[in-house]
Formats: structure tokens, C-alpha cells, sequence
């Protein structure tokens, strides 16, 4: 069974239409969490509600996923947790993207870039009409990492989109 813990972007929740959509599946063990914004605060708050998950054995495969912020969040904890990553178009750097939604200062400066990591599989909207990643996808590719480019996908990265994410965690 794999464990899959998925992180939602900013503005969504834990009840995405995302994860109703990862707990249709069988064989994975779906987990997801409401994230704070202040990135101390949620840090401490996700390894406590991960380390609650994961009491018990240790799942066959543990996946962190997560889209825009939640993609931010996935890569960091998957370092954290030595496991792999699923990353949708990733929130670069949050100090910068959040500043247009009103975040304070004090917070926006807790952030740091996006850790890129060759063992995560990254999928990216063609045209993100959110973040422009263009620029860091293509540098991922250069460097021969894992990456799918999804022509029609938008910033949401749902519905087909999302059902190749969900074809590649079934490949795990």
C-alpha cells in the first residue's frame, strides 16, 4: 500500500477536489493536512500530523505531493522524510508569489526557493497562468530531471491533468 500525503496550494484546503480524487484509489493510503501560512508554524504542524500517520509500520512507498505552495511544502518534507516527491507546479519562491495575496513581510521572509531534488517526478501547466516556471522547468529538464509538461493544463493542474499524476503514482 502506498501512503500518500498530499499538500494543497494556498487559498485551498485539505478537502480538495484532489485528494477526494487520490482516495478513490485502492492502493493508496491518502493523508492531508490544512497547512498555515506562516511556514514555522506549519512545519512543526505537519511533521507532528505526519508522525501521527505514520505510527504503526512503515508504509511500502511513502509519497509526499503537493500542488503550487503544497508543492513547496512536498519537497521539503520529502527531504525531511528521505521519500519521494510528486511536485505540480511548484510555488518557486513563496517570499515572492504570496506577496500579491497581502501576506506580511515578516512572513514572506521565512521563505526559501524551491529545493529542486533529481528523485522527484515534476509536472508542470505548459502556460501557468499563476507562476511563471517556465524558466526553472526548463532548467529541470536540462539537468535530466523528471519532468512531464501538460500542454493543457492550467495552474489547478485538475481533472485529466491530475488523473496522469494519478497514473503515475499508481506506476510507484
Amino acid at each position: 500500500m502506498i501512503m500518500i500525503v498530499y499538500f494543497h496550494g494556498y487559498g485551498s484546503s485539505r478537502n480538495s477536489s484532489k485528494v477526494a480524487r487520490l482516495k478513490k484509489e485502492k492502493d493508496f493510503n491518502v493523508f492531508s493536512f490544512n497547512v498555515d501560512i506562516d511556514p514555522d508554524v506549519a512545519r512543526k504542524q505537519l511533521v507532528e500530523n505526519i508522525d501521527m500517520a505514520l505510527v504503526g509500520d512503515r508504509p511500502e512507498e511513502l509519497v509526499f505531493v503537493g500542488t503550487s505552495l503544497g508543492a513547496w511544502w512536498a519537497g521539503r518534507m520529502a527531504k525531511l522524510y528521505q521519500c519521494k516527491a510528486v511536485i505540480i507546479n511548484p510555488s518557486i519562491n513563496p517570499g515572492v508569489s504570496l506577496a500579491k495575496y497581502g501576506i506580511s513581510q515578516e512572513i514572506l521572509d521565512k521563505y526559501h526557493l524551491f529545493p529542486p531534488h533529481i528523485g522527484h517526478k515534476y509536472f508542470f501547466a505548459k502556460n501557468d497562468e499563476v507562476i511563471d516556471n517556465e524558466t526553472f522547468r526548463n532548467n529541470l529538464i536540462d539537468s535530466g530531471y523528471d519532468v512531464t509538461v501538460d500542454d493543457k493544463a492550467d495552474h489547478r493542474f485538475g481533472g485529466d491533468s491530475f488523473e496522469k499524476v494519478v497514473s503515475y503514482l499508481k506506476t510507484l
